[in-house]
């Protein structure tokens, strides 16, 4: 089984007089449920080039459910109203994310201005989602659909019209009582 790590700190040092950096990782690694800390002493000439390549194939992709999805879709949404972030926080709650299949995420919105809006972020999101759910590989499925524009009632007269279509009594209740809006 391969460890897989869960967060890594990087102090750096720059020596005086040298054209070297000293860098100490921290490494917290777990396997088979045990966790291990390894401390890395890294000395890296400056101006040498530094690649680091994660094999995408050896990133977790376990499964979860569509209840799971929801759970950390709203934990995510919650942390942006915290975070003040009200307008993208808004936009998320429109739709109820769909799992389409083992790791893509169908979402809807009634315009292209949401949507662009949910591209825009969808590094932190996917970012979030990916290692809350343990699943490396997911992705999202953005679409339009208009016709969801004209379920959202804007004005006093839109908004009644969509309550007296779910109770026709409420017509009723705005006559006895002479109500206007």
């Amino acid at each position: 089984m391969r460890a897989s790590v869960t967060s890594v700190k990087v102090p750096i040092t720059i020596r005086p007089n040298s054209d070297a950096v000293q860098a100490v990782v921290m490494v917290k690694a777990t396997k088979s449920g045990q966790e291990y800390f390894l401390l890395i002493d890294i000395l890296i000439k400056i101006g040498v080039a530094i690649h680091v390549a994660i094999n995408q194939e050896d990133l977790p992709k376990d499964t979860f459910s569509q209840v799971q999805l929801i759970a950390s879709w709203d934990s995510y949404v919650e942390s942006l109203e915290v975070k003040g972030r009200y307008n993208l926080a808004a936009i998320l709650k429109i739709d109820i994310p769909k799992l389409k299949d083992e790791s893509l995420i169908a979402l809807e919105f009634p315009n292209s201005t949401n949507k662009i809006e949910v591209e825009r972020q969808q590094t932190e999101l996917l970012q979030f989602l990916r290692k809350s759910l343990n699943n490396f590989d997911i992705k999202l499925d953005i679409t339009v659909n208009e016709s969801m524009e004209k379920e959202f009632a804007y004005t006093a007269e839109e908004k009644f019209a969509k309550l007296k279509a779910k109770n026709p009594a409420i017509e009723t209740l705005k006559k006895t009582f002479n109500l206007d809006l």
